[in-house]
C-alpha cells in the first residue's frame, strides 16, 4: 500500500471516489520555481536526492515526471506522458543522428548492416536538408482536435527539455510508450526489472535510435501494429483506420 499519494481531491465530482485516500497520508506536492533541474521544476521527493519530482506540463494538468538517481553520477528520467514516442526529442542539435546507423543501434533486421541515415532523413516531415533532419526531432505534440495534449504549446516546450536531458551520457530517458525500450530493458514481467546499472550494460546507446524501426519503409508502415483496434468483451468495435 502506497504511503504517499501525490494528488490532492479537491472536488466533490473527482474522478477518484471520494473513499479512496481513506487510510492514506496525503502529501501536496509543491514545486519551489527557484528549485529547478534543467528546464523544470523540481521537488526532492525524499530529501537525500535520490528521486526527484519534475513539473513537466503540457500533457495534462499536474502531469509530473520522476528523475531516479541510480548510482553516484547516473540518473533515469521517467519521462511519464511527456509525449508517446522517442522522436519527438530525437534527433536533436544535441544528440544528432549518425551519418550511419547500424544493426546494434537497434535496427531490425529488414535494414542492412550499415545503414545511412539518408533512408530515414530523406522524408523527414520538418527538416528540408539531410543535414537539418540529422539534428531535428521528427514529431511535436499535435494541437490537432482529440490531442492528448491539453496545451500542446506548453508540451513542445517541455519536451525541448527532454532533448537537453536526453543527450546527457548519465541521464537515461524512458517514456511510458516507447516500444523501443521492449527487448532491450529487464521487464517485471518477466521477473526482472533494475535497471540500476543501465550505463555499464549500454542500454541508453541500445535504445536510442529504435524509435526509427516505427517510421515508413519505402512508402509503407514500418513495424506493424502491436494491436489494431479497440476491444470489448473479446470483439473488435473499432479499428486505427476509422
Amino acid at each position: 500500500m502506497c504511503k504517499f499519494l501525490i494528488f490532492r481531491i479537491t472536488k466533490l465530482k473527482s474522478y477518484l471516489l471520494r473513499s479512496f485516500p481513506s487510510g492514506h497520508e496525503l502529501r501536496e506536492i509543491t514545486f519551489d520555481p527557484n528549485y529547478k533541474i534543467g528546464r523544470f521544476r523540481a521537488h526532492d521527493f525524499f530529501g537525500d536526492g535520490s528521486f526527484y519530482l519534475l513539473d513537466v506540463p503540457g500533457h495534462a494538468t499536474g502531469h509530473m515526471c520522476g528523475l531516479a538517481r541510480t548510482t553516484l553520477t547516473t540518473f533515469t528520467l521517467l519521462g511519464a506522458d511527456t509525449c508517446h514516442i522517442a522522436g519527438c526529442f530525437r534527433p536533436s542539435e544535441y544528440n544528432p543522428m549518425p551519418a550511419n546507423l547500424l544493426l546494434k543501434d537497434g535496427l531490425d533486421p529488414y535494414f542492412v548492416a550499415s545503414c545511412p541515415c539518408s533512408m530515414f532523413s530523406s522524408f523527414h516531415p520538418a527538416a528540408r536538408t539531410e543535414e537539418e533532419a540529422r539534428v531535428t526531432p521528427y514529431y511535436k505534440a499535435s494541437d490537432a482536435r482529440g490531442s492528448a495534449f491539453t496545451n500542446p504549446k506548453v508540451a513542445n516546450e517541455s519536451i525541448k527539455g527532454f532533448e537537453e536531458f536526453d543527450a546527457h551520457p548519465d541521464v537515461l530517458v524512458c517514456l511510458a510508450h516507447d516500444t523501443g525500450l521492449l527487448g532491450v530493458l529487464p521487464m517485471l514481467n518477466d521477473g526482472e526489472g533494475d535497471i540500476g546499472d543501465w550505463k555499464i550494460k549500454e542500454y541508453k546507446e541500445a535504445t536510442n535510435w529504435r524509435f526509427l524501426n516505427e517510421l515508413p519503409r519505402d512508402g509503407k508502415q514500418g513495424r506493424p501494429r502491436i494491436v489494431n483496434g479497440f476491444w470489448r468483451d473479446g470483439k473488435q468495435v473499432a479499428t486505427f483506420d476509422g
